[in-house]
């Protein structure tokens, strides 16, 4: 049987779509001020934001600090509770850089654009040519993919850029990183990757001066290279 083969860009779409994160409170401080500081263990992609709502049991906050992998401090009305939730996922989008900018500057709010996930189009894939009935094909692309979040390039100092979006864009790419090795069904092979910090994402620069950038948003975060061996499945589950 003929069957249409996924597309890559739909199979990491589903993956993240799919993704688990979840995050267990296990304490609880009341700092007798309107915040509140969980003790975790993972703060996965948390970042401080004055206009990002944090939704917890139903409750909005926002969040003031994170300390990496250790607290989070929460400004509310409502004493939260301990207990184990999921983060919801991050936002995911594919395309050239061009295309996605313009798509991107459609929504003017950037807190439904981050924590984000892009994967940049064009990628070269390689097809197994043994696979002629292409029901399961191993295929392997290489990716770029980025994992960004709002940043302030007006007034955040390198320091500013590594607390506050380097930081937890790593913990999320290398959360991916263990997405795909728990999905053995859809990816067949990993290579060894590389990661690049992108303290300005998409920041042109002409002769050593700042000239425009590639994007509307002001965003910061990780750039992610990396070969993937993937073993496909099909539209209809063939």
């Amino acid at each position: 049987m003929n069957s249409k083969r996924r597309e890559i860009k739909d199979v990491i779409g589903d993956l993240i779509s799919s993704w688990q994160l979840p995050m267990e409170i296990f304490s609880v401080t009341d700092n007798l001020d309107g915040t509140y500081t969980l003790g975790v263990c993972k703060t996965y992609y948390l970042q401080p934001s004055d206009n990002k709502v944090f939704m917890l049991n139903g409750n909005s906050y926002y969040i003031i600090d994170v300390v990496d992998d250790h607290s989070v401090t929460i400004r509310g009305t409502v004493l939260p509770i301990s207990g184990t939730f999921n983060l919801p996922v991050p936002f995911y989008v594919n395309g050239t850089l061009i295309q996605t900018n313009l798509e991107l500057s459609s929504e003017t709010d950037i807190s439904n654009k981050v924590p984000m996930i892009y994967l940049k189009r064009p990628f070269p894939e390689t097809l197994d040519a043994d696979d002629h009935d292409s029901t399961f094909v191993a295929t392997t692309a290489d990716l770029t993919l980025y994992f960004l979040t709002e940043a302030n390039f007006a007034e955040w100092m390198t320091a500013d850029h590594d607390k506050y979006a380097i930081v937890p864009m790593r913990n999320m790419m290398y959360e991916f990183i263990e997405l795909l090795k728990r999905n053995k069904k859809i990816i067949k092979r990993l290579t060894n990757y590389t990661v690049t910090d992108m303290i300005k994402f998409g920041l042109l620069t002409q002769k050593g001066y700042e000239s425009g950038s590639l994007f509307s948003d002001k965003y910061s975060g990780v750039q992610l290279e990396i070969t993937v061996g993937f073993n496909y499945i099909c539209d209809d589950n063939c």
